[in-house]
């Protein structure tokens, strides 16, 4: 099997997998952090699966040694996230920010790896498409330019939470969260500016992508300005996390 097509299953694989994670959450009704334990599984193979889904789309450019080393590299590092942070929900634990046993530590170690190998090969991809013109409209171009540059700024908001042993600010993990997402409606809460940072790599494009339908002669403009303001809602979102005070309270 090829990358490419490894990459494709990984994907299927992943929605596959959704239904069975959501029935887990009607199923079990175990709580952690004042959450059913099975929606961050949920929660992080939706992401996953469109993860893994754009950074396919992104490789359909560029050389085979490209596609082939970051298109299953990211599916390798991928699929052992979703396996750790499935296997700590079955055991009632939390999969990151744990070191209360040795077993927990390693796992979370070994995450850790993994999205540093991810991200590696995140900044290959960028690499390739800053220093390439593939065939799009300036606005898509630089779209999916600003868009990878955006993800990988915003990877560093996990070193904050690593730096920081959990994503709330003010308050111990857990407690009272905005349904489905739980970022903290009583204190700061890092994952916002995490998630909205990191999935700039599908805004971003979309949004250049939209400006080239309208033929701007300025396409190139406008998508600086759609980053500028998106990395400045990021910004925002993190240093409201950093004094303490909730998205929505």
């Amino acid at each position: 099997m090829t990358p490419d097509r490894f990459l494709q299953w990984t994907v299927r694989g992943h929605l596959a997998l959704l239904p069975v994670l959501l029935l887990l959450v009607w199923l079990d009704p175990r709580e952690l952090q004042g959450a059913n334990l099975w929606w961050k599984p949920v929660k992080f193979f939706v992401s996953i699966t469109i993860y893994l889904a754009t950074i396919r789309y992104l490789l359909q450019w560029s050389p085979n040694r490209v596609r082939n080393w970051v298109g299953g590299g990211t599916a390798i590092t991928m699929i052992g996230e979703s396996v750790i942070i499935t296997l700590q929900a079955a055991r009632g634990v939390r999969s990151h920010f744990n070191d209360e046993s040795a077993s927990d530590a390693i796992l979370f170690g070994v995450m850790g790896v993994l999205i540093a190998i991810n991200t590696i090969l995140l900044a290959w991809l960028a690499a390739w498409h800053f220093s390439q013109r593939i065939p799009a409209g300036d606005g898509l171009l630089w779209g999916i330019r600003w868009g990878l540059l955006m993800t990988l700024l915003a990877s560093a908001v996990g070193g904050v939470m690593i730096a920081n042993q959990g994503h709330t600010i003010g308050l111990p993990d857990g407690g009272a969260g905005l349904p489905f997402l739980n970022w903290s409606t009583r204190a700061g809460d890092l994952r916002a500016a995490h998630f909205i940072g990191l999935h700039g790599i599908q805004v971003l494009p979309l949004i250049g992508w939209a400006i080239d339908q309208s033929d701007s002669p300025r396409a190139w403009l406008l998508a600086l300005v759609a980053a500028l303001a998106y990395f400045a809602i990021t910004v925002i979102l993190l240093l409201q996390a950093l004094g303490g005070k909730p998205l929505m309270a």
